[in-house]
């Protein structure tokens, strides 16, 4: 059994068309998606639409909590869309019903077997689903990983790749499909291969050039949505 393990899209069509490519390519059909596929950038109804032609596990980051509290908060939109731009307030306005009712059904975190491996699927860490688990994680840190009875926790947020151990524990951040923050036009993400017991991180290149153009006419005052993209 052979997963695509996708982090923090954050409406960033132009790479996840790229990155289901290279996952059609490799054969691979199940993806594990670890939450933020809106925020940012502008395409979450395209997101949905491209995922839904999958079988895939899901859960929520930081940012379907963001958007939920924001449908029913005129000013906790201004609020967000000030720090993060404007790609929820475009999400409220293009997904439909029933993408929300999609994004709402998955949970903060999601347990399940393969091959007689625990797996968890969480978006920040086990114990908080906004914490960021950096590369150079601390020991405390890492030190709260101790707790949990699995053989992979897969987790984003940080838009960084990265593996950490803790025991037999393998503890990792494929990094982002949509934002990262490791280079500019890469779009990361990762191979869990079940059967062999081994994950391979990958990176796919696409065009930043049509965004960069929609960040400039949306989002001219938040210069970092644009220049993350050219890093």
């Amino acid at each position: 059994m052979r997963y695509a393990v996708l982090a923090d899209i954050h409406g960033n069509e132009y790479a996840l068309k790229a990155v289901l490519d290279d996952v059609k390519e490799a054969g691979i059909d199940k993806l594990l998606l670890l939450g933020d596929y809106v925020g940012y950038y502008y395409g979450a109804d395209v997101i949905l639409d491209l995922i839904r032609q999958w079988d895939f596990k899901a859960i929520k980051g930081n940012h379907e909590t963001l958007l939920f509290r924001a449908i029913n908060d005129p000013s906790y939109l201004k609020e967000i869309t000030g720090k993060y731009g404007s790609g929820h307030e475009v999400a409220l306005k293009k997904l439909k019903e029933s993408d929300l009712e999609l994004l709402r059904s998955f949970p903060h975190q999601l347990e399940f077997s393969v091959n007689d491996l625990s797996i968890l699927l969480c978006h920040g860490s086990p114990w908080d689903n906004d914490k960021y688990v950096y590369p150079d994680a601390d020991e405390d840190t890492l030190q709260k990983y101790d707790d949990q009875d699995h053989d992979y926790i897969f987790y984003g947020h940080t838009h960084y790749a990265c593996e950490l151990r803790r025991g037999h524990k393998k503890i990792i951040n494929p990094g982002s499909v949509g934002q990262s923050r490791q280079k500019g036009g890469i779009a990361f993400w990762g191979v869990f291969d079940a059967n062999r017991n081994e994950f391979e991180f990958c990176q796919t290149p696409y065009e930043t050039k049509p965004l960069r153009e929609i960040v400039k006419d949306l989002d001219p005052s938040i210069p970092y949505n644009y220049e993350i993209l050219c890093r």
